[in-house]
């Protein structure tokens, strides 16, 4: 057997290991991370005109962490978010609890137009996009929606919070009883922030 031969069957082993080795330790995200839901689990209501993509109420990733002294809030979706829906629409809604207690809501809508809004609970709050009272935005980048306002100018919101994150799917926007699509994150409980 040549040199060549016999240092090809010596390396090819050796970079068929090391291949693996890089392709599980960066292969993919890491299934314990909270953050990260599986795919597919998306719940559809009964009715007429269920949504035809369900992908775009499917909830893969979601985080909410301080940037500075902006608070973000972040989904990622089954499906690229569109600009707009021309008959259906879209809510992704973070329910905040303090001490067990729904106290306020971070919501992003996408309809015939994109919109984010922070709302408190006792109706003493509320600031949306749609009017330019909450300083921050709601962001597309294909199938992430980001929802981001400056913590400051939102007066009593909590420094820290339980949270779970609902996305609803209407397949047709307007229609009381059409059907809709659905799917939560976490599953079950709630997340925390800060992360513990």
């Amino acid at each position: 057997m040549s040199r060549t031969k016999v240092a090809l069957a010596i390396l090819m082993p050796v970079a068929v290991v090391a291949a693996t080795i890089v392709l599980l330790a960066t292969g993919g995200p890491d299934p314990s991370d909270p953050r990260i839901e599986l795919p597919g689990d998306v719940e559809v209501d009964d009715g007429p005109k269920p949504p035809t993509d369900t992908g775009l109420a499917d909830v893969l990733f979601t985080d909410v962490r301080a940037e500075g002294d902006e608070l973000v809030f972040e989904a990622r979706l089954g499906a690229e978010v569109p600009k707009r829906l021309e008959e259906g629409a879209l809510e992704i809604r973070w329910d905040i609890f303090e001490r067990g207690t729904a106290t306020w809501l971070v919501a992003a809508t996408v309809g015939n137009r994109r919109t984010a809004s922070v709302l408190s609970q006792d109706a003493t709050f509320a600031a949306g996009t749609f009017d330019g009272s909450l300083t921050g935005g709601v962001e597309r980048d294909g199938d992430r929606l980001v929802v981001r306002f400056d913590r400051r100018t939102v007066e009593d919101f909590p420094e820290s919070f339980s949270w779970r994150l609902t996305t609803v799917l209407d397949g047709a926007r307007g229609n009381p009883r059409s059907a809709t699509a659905r799917d939560r994150s976490p599953d079950e409980g709630r997340r925390e922030f800060p992360e513990p």
